[in-house]
This record gives C-alpha cells, sequence and structure tokens, in this order.
C-alpha cells in the first residue's frame, strides 16, 4: 500500500503481472505492467563415464541453462580449448584429464557460471599391433603360411586370414599356420587387446601365386566310347 514498495521478491520464473491502483476521495485509476524473472545461468555437461583408448575422441553435450543465449568457453585439459556450445576433442596421449565449462551471458540476467570436473576423462594406452608373415608368396600347390604376433603386453589376439576365416592365438607367443584354399591377393589382419580392453590391429600383404601346366595327348581313340574321343590339351591354372 506505500507508493514504493520494496523488498518484493517471486519466488517462480516467469511473467508476472503487477497491478497498481491510485485512489483518492472521488476519482480512482489504474495500471498493469508485466515483471519478467530469468533463469540465472548455470553451466553444466550431459554426465557420464568418459574413459577410453587413445587416440579417444568425445563430443560433448551440452546440459547448461539460461533464459537468453550463452557464451562458451570450454578447456578440455589438454591445452585445447573450444568456444562452441557442443564440441568434440581427440585426447592423443593417455592420462588423466580434468575438463571445465565456463558458460555467460550478456543479456537478460546478465551472469557467469563456471563448471569443473577434476579427472573427469579417462585415457588408457592403446597396445601397438605388429606381426610378421612367411613367405610373403606361395604357389597354389603349397600355400602354407606361418604367423607370428610381435605386441607385448596384451590379454587376447587373434587374425582375421582375409578369406572370411578367423583364428585365436594362444598367449604369449600368438602363433599361426594357416593354408589358403585359392589363389590370390591377401590381406591378414592380425588384432590385438590389452588390459584395458584398448583393442589395435595391422594388416600385411601375401600373395599366393597361381601354377599354369599344360599337357597334350599324343593319340586320341575316337571310337564314340566316351573315353578319349576328342583330340584336346589339358590345361591348370589358364583359361
Amino acid at each position: 500500500t506505500s507508493q514504493f514498495p520494496t523488498g518484493i521478491s517471486f519466488s517462480e520464473l516467469g511473467e508476472m503481472e503487477i497491478s497498481v491502483v491510485v485512489s483518492e476521495p472521488v476519482c480512482n485509476d489504474s495500471d498493469d505492467e508485466t515483471v519478467i524473472t530469468l533463469v540465472r545461468p548455470l553451466a553444466s555437461v550431459a554426465l557420464q563415464e568418459y574413459v577410453g583408448c587413445d587416440p579417444f575422441k568425445i563430443e560433448f553435450e551440452d546440459e547448461s541453462i539460461s533464459s537468453t543465449p550463452l557464451q562458451y568457453l570450454w578447456d578440455f585439459g589438454n591445452g585445447v580449448q573450444s568456444v562452441h556450445p557442443e564440441p568434440y576433442n581427440i585426447y592423443d596421449s593417455a592420462g588423466v584429464y580434468d575438463l571445465s565449462l565456463t558458460v555467460w551471458t550478456s543479456s537478460g540476467c546478465v551472469d557467469t557460471s563456471y563448471l569443473l570436473l577434476p579427472g573427469a576423462i579417462t585415457v588408457n594406452p592403446s597396445p601397438n599391433s605388429k606381426f610378421d608373415r612367411w613367405p610373403a608368396e606361395a604357389s597354389i600347390f603349397e600355400p602354407h603360411f606361418s604367423f607370428e604376433g610381435l605386441t607385448d603386453s596384451i590379454v587376447a589376439c587373434w587374425l582375421e586370414l582375409g578369406d572370411g576365416e578367423e583364428e585365436t592365438g594362444i598367449l604369449p607367443d600368438c602363433e599361426f599356420q594357416y593354408s589358403y584354399s585359392d589363389t590370390g591377393t591377401y590381406f591378414p589382419k592380425y588384432f590385438v587387446e590389452n588390459q584395458f580392453g584398448c583393442i589395435d590391429s595391422t594388416a600385411l600383404e601375401l600373395r599366393v601365386l597361381p601354377e599354369y601346366r599344360l599337357w597334350v595327348p599324343n593319340a586320341f581313340t575316337p571310337n564314340g566310347d566316351g573315353v578319349n574321343d576328342t583330340f584336346k590339351p589339358n590345361v591348370m591354372g589358364a583359361k
């Protein structure tokens, strides 16, 4: 009822209709106005477990709130920053990293909010897949190959032969023997997994070579008995 009321607060967000009525003994008048209460900006990140293997790519999801447009500054803890609302970052080295997000507004409720997540990101080291095969080329008459893994500190290994087949290795040697059933160029791929569940693979090329044989008979018996009725050479490995 005072001319200049003070200490008025609003517990709800949004638009509030305010009215004032002025009266004197004979006449009165009224006026309406709208008061808007805004959300104070609050920095927030979608909570999830950021654990992976290097190189580890993370797409961050923003859950900050504000009544007016926000500006962003992300710090990924590895010397890289971003001003995009929902950026991504690639962690090339193993380690534990802090994540921070600063948001602020320049209109409405002008304020700044800062969020720090210590040790939010764990990047585990990936193994380095290495293997050898011999020979690099073999005849289809003897298409036999040997493979040997050359990666240490692993918990599992397996080999995709390149022809649809797969072999599981036995630790610690991870040795394989395989014989191909057809000629061609193959790219066997060697997979390794370490104690963190990180997997790496590499491939090598090998070839199974065709053999060509030609035999021409010196006689035939065209008597219609179905045996040696036609004179023709026998060819292997060619059309």
